[in-house]
């Protein structure tokens, strides 16, 4: 989240792919309903939900859960709510 895109998501793209999914996510007021847009939590919520359903390249159900659970998709998500509330204490 805080850290710049590498030269291979810039040249992929994937930086921009992704944070699409969030604001789509946010948009969505089946995901994010209209009480939560606007709020850390909803910015949150959207940042988990793109990662957990975002498209990859695992090849088994196994390798995307322990991705999303343990690996990075875990430190993405522990990234995203330690930001969250780091702009809370602001």
């Amino acid at each position: 989240m805080d850290s710049p895109p590498t030269r291979s998501q810039k040249e992929k793209g994937e930086v921009q792919k992704w944070w699409d999914a969030v604001d789509t996510i946010l948009a969505d007021e089946k995901v994010t309903p209209p009480r939560s847009r606007g709020t850390m939590w909803g910015l949150y919520n959207a940042v988990t939900c793109a990662e957990h359903y975002r498209e990859t390249s695992e090849a088994s159900s196994e390798a995307r859960f322990s991705r999303v659970w343990f690996g990075r998709g875990a430190d993405l998500k522990i990234r995203a709510l330690e930001r969250a509330l780091e702009l809370c204490d602001d």
